[in-house]
């Protein structure tokens, strides 16, 4: 039999049961301070990839806006503007006719991009008064233009020929403006982007408050781009800046 010193030293090494409870009660505190501390972080790391997002909606919004009208002429390039929208053609490309065949022109051009059926609209400059309105049926690289003795090289580095169909007649010295037709839209927290019968595509992430984004009128003939982001949750947070549209004028001083 087992003696009654070993069972006593047995029953000893066990746990009273005020023990397991002080033991229990110490854990459930430490898992409720590593559970808080765990929702703290990540409630940092969403609110910072928040940040993150709507810094970049802005900055987005800001480049897309600037180059886009960059080289525009409010008088002739801007189709309409609210609020909330701008209507606009803008500039892709310039090439100079030094061939033709009716309507078909061998080209030099040079652009932000290739030329497109079906997105570019061109306007053509004949002398220093006429102007005419084409639309581009098709393009391909042609190597059927040379380029010119008295041109740079930098000029020849930067140009592509190019074999352009147009729906008009064109001459060897014709200048063609290459615009692509668009509106810029303002709505459903984004900078969005409709051409032609498309859907407006949203180019920014949706963190723009539409209540304060807008497009204000600051004079006749001149406006700005106001630009504000949602405020952030629990701390009512926002990023707003406002940049100019270079096409409309200048802000006033």
């Amino acid at each position: 039999m087992m003696s009654h010193d070993r069972a006593s030293r047995l029953h000893r090494s066990g746990h009273t049961l005020p023990e397991l409870m002080v033991a229990l009660t110490l854990f459930g505190l430490l898992s409720i301070c590593a559970a808080s501390v765990l929702r703290s972080h990540t409630r940092l790391a969403h609110r910072a990839v928040d940040r993150a997002e709507r810094a970049d909606a802005l900055r987005v919004a800001t480049l897309v806006l600037g180059a886009e009208t960059r080289f525009l002429r409010a008088d002739r390039d801007v189709l309409a503007a609210a609020d909330d929208s701008i209507a606009l053609r803008a500039y892709r490309g310039l090439a100079t006719i030094c061939a033709s065949a009716g309507n078909v022109g061998f080209v030099r051009y040079a652009g932000v991009r290739d030329p497109n059926p079906e997105k570019d609209s061109v306007v053509i400059l004949r002398g220093d008064t006429l102007e005419f309105a084409a639309g581009l049926r098709g393009a391909s690289v042609s190597d059927g233009c040379t380029t010119g003795a008295n041109q740079s090289r930098d000029a020849a580095a930067n140009e592509q020929g190019w074999r352009l169909e147009l729906t008009r007649t064109v001459v060897p010295g014709d200048i063609l403006l290459l615009f692509e037709p668009g509106t810029y839209y303002l709505t459903g927290s984004a900078l969005r982007y409709r051409i032609g019968a498309e859907g407006r595509q949203p180019i920014t992430t949706e963190r723009l408050d539409d209540r304060i984004t807008r497009f204000e009128a600051i004079q006749p003939g001149a406006m700005r781009l106001s630009l504000a982001t949602r405020p952030l949750p629990a701390i009512g947070e926002r990023e707003h800046v406002r940049v100019r549209v270079p096409m409309l004028n200048q802000e006033p001083r």
